[in-house]
């Protein structure tokens, strides 16, 4: 919300959250897909022609039809983890002569929402397909993403070997795991990110919910 009232010339009414809290996640990701709409009608240079405007809006309220998709019925109603926007390698204090992180700071934007994706580029997603294009991006992160998890996955099974509660579905490697196949990673880095919305709806998420189409944009 913020970076919209700093770049993308929204009028602090129209930005500034209401005088409440979300209850669950569908509340928060649909509060945030209508003011991807509000950003389309009010900024007016965001599209050049009538057909690049047709496009986006298009683009938003098909973006808004997908919400209930990303948002499990078993957990609409959290728990919800702890949410940094900027967190990355730069908040981390490393001790050079082990390799441990030994602090984690910059903690000051942090607030209770639904769980982020998880960022193993040094650019956040946004940022690369904005930069490079969604292609890229996807070449770029999806082996990091895999190397990650079969790290990760090796500690696990050494951590929690034996303990029924710890296991499946309810270790972090299976739930960013699905993450990724269900492409929630990307819903999520849309829903955050107006500036590649375009990129990541019409290229990841649209046919991965309603299938390809026989019509053409435009």
């Amino acid at each position: 919300m913020n970076e919209l009232l700093r770049f993308g010339g929204l009028a602090e009414r129209l930005v500034l959250p209401k005088r409440e809290t979300y209850s669950s996640s569908f509340d928060y990701s649909m509060e945030l897909a209508e003011l991807h709409v509000t950003h389309l009608r009010e900024q007016l240079n965001i599209a050049y022609d009538s057909r690049a405007a047709r496009d986006r809006y298009t683009c938003r309220h098909l973006f808004k039809s997908i919400v209930p998709f990303f948002t499990a019925v078993d957990e609409i109603n959290g728990p919800f983890k702890i949410f940094c926007d900027g967190l990355g390698p730069g908040n981390m204090l490393v001790d050079p002569s082990t390799l441990r992180v030994t602090a984690v700071i910059d903690w000051e934007f942090s607030y209770t929402a639904p769980a982020p994706p998880k960022w193993l580029l040094k650019k956040r997603i946004a940022h690369w397909v904005e930069d490079e294009g969604l292609e890229a991006t996807l070449e770029s992160y999806v082996p990091r993403f895999n190397l990650f998890l079969q790290a990760l996955e090796e500690q696990e099974a050494e951590r929690y070997a034996g303990i029924e509660s710890i296991s499946g579905r309810n270790r972090l490697s299976m739930r960013m795991r699905q993450s990724l196949q269900g492409r929630t990673v990307w819903f999520n880095s849309a829903i955050r990110n107006g500036w590649s919305l375009d990129a990541l709806v019409w290229g990841v998420l649209d046919n991965h919910i309603y299938g390809k189409v026989a019509w053409a944009r435009g």
